[in-house]
């Protein structure tokens, strides 16, 4: 039954996307495997000039729960925001193409969460994954300690957060000016507003370890810098510069040292220890860099 919070879909899965149509594919499949009653999926495209539009267009002339807008943008979370304006859902939760769920019950499975919990914000955990669909890092819970979030040290991925409208419309939606960390910004600012998540461990997405922070860490890191220091007092910002320049150096190392043994092993035997590492490692460890937001 698709029981909502008022009209409509219960869930607005959104999805950005500019010139990455095999990746769209992926989503797309991904999300058409849900129980589609419950939920809506709505492709915002930022005037793709590949076959991106034209693949979505397809998908939608047979999915009566998709939905497609394309139209320029100023960046995902542009995209972002025109996506919370559009969706018809009660809740939303942004997979971005390439990402996918875990497996083809996580929107019933979540919505009887909801059904029971009738929070405003779900959070749940998501992995960081290859294109073979590899983990790239330690799983880290859902576990919140509001301090240590707030100083940008617990995971804050959008692809494990089922957030209703109503508070994201309420919080001003993501700010633009951020390009990389705008979800973590979202996030600070509902939890400085008095929202509090609601926990699971479940894993219900996998996402793409390729995007842009992930790629762009020396930003990302600055700018959680920026989002650490927003209205804060001295102190707050003397403890943020000290942990800005520390994962800086930190990460700096540790990709020094991969590159210099992927030169001497190869990539693909760096990765194949890499993982071994990974299976070893124990559950809720704590990432060292940005969250990925590829697009």
């Amino acid at each position: 039954m698709n029981e909502s919070a008022g009209d409509g879909p219960w869930l607005s899965v959104v999805t950005v996307v500019r010139n990455d149509a095999d990746a769209l594919r992926r989503t797309i499949d991904s999300v058409a495997t849900q129980q589609t009653d419950l939920l809506e999926h709505l492709i915002v495209d930022g005037a793709s000039t590949d076959d991106t539009l034209p693949i979505a267009r397809a998908a939608e002339s047979h999915s009566p729960w998709l939905r497609v807008v394309s139209a320029e943008d100023s960046g995902i979370y542009n995209a972002m925001n025109s996506g919370i304006g559009l969706a018809r859902g009660s809740h939303l939760l942004f997979l971005n193409a390439g990402d996918d769920f875990t497996s083809p019950g996580e929107v019933a499975a979540v919505h009887e969460d909801w059904r029971r919990e009738r929070y405003d914000w779900g959070r749940y955990r998501a992995r960081f994954v290859d294109a073979a669909r590899n983990s790239t890092r330690p799983l880290s819970s859902a576990e919140l300690d509001v301090d240590r979030f707030l100083r940008g040290e617990q995971e804050r991925y959008h692809q494990g957060a089922i957030m209703s409208k109503s508070m994201l419309v309420q919080l001003g939606g993501f700010d633009e000016r951020y390009r990389i960390v705008a979800d973590f910004d979202l996030m600070r600012r509902a939890l400085l507003a008095g929202y509090r998540p609601w926990i699971s461990e479940r894993i219900i997405t996998d996402y793409d370890a390729s995007g842009l922070s992930a790629v762009a860490w020396r930003r990302s890191l600055a700018e959680e810098h920026a989002v650490r220091c927003a209205g804060a007092a001295p102190a707050v910002r003397a403890s943020s510069t000290w942990t800005y320049a520390r994962r800086a150096a930190v990460i700096a190392t540790k990709r020094s040292l991969r590159r210099g043994a992927e030169q001497v092993l190869g990539k693909e035997r760096v990765s194949a220890l890499r993982g071994a590492d990974l299976a070893a490692a124990p559950e809720g460890a704590e990432k060292a860099e940005g969250s990925p937001h590829g697009r």
